[in-house]
């Protein structure tokens, strides 16, 4: 997966970053970054016995990586924009986009025209 991963990312322009294999993602508090025991794969809930954070296991897992990679590799880049990677959201209501600089309803002007 990783390699299929990496060739989409040089394709695009971008790059993969791997995080080490017995990285504890799973089993790591993504608020206060206790490392608690491994869980098994039938605990979707991950809860931290030390602050008490409860987060479904895999968005848990994620941001810890995501959190990681953003430490350990800064020089981690959006190639479309040559600045750095964000997770900005829009606006409530605002569509997605299909393409470049393509607008939704929601976007810009909040009045009728005539």
């Amino acid at each position: 997966m990783a390699r299929i991963i990496g060739y989409q990312q040089r394709w695009r322009g971008g790059h993969a970053i791997l995080a080490p294999r017995w990285y504890p993602s799973t089993k790591m508090c993504s608020a206060c970054g206790t490392v608690g025991p491994a869980l098994p794969l039938s605990v979707r809930i991950f809860r931290c016995g030390a602050c008490g954070h409860t987060a479904d296991r895999d968005v848990n897992a994620a941001v810890n990586l995501a959190v990681w990679a953003e430490h350990h590799h800064a020089q981690t880049r959006d190639p479309e924009v040559r600045g750095p990677v964000t997770n900005a959201s829009r606006e409530d209501g605002s569509g997605q986009r299909l393409r470049a600089g393509e607008t939704s309803p929601g976007d810009g002007c909040r009045h009728e025209h005539p």
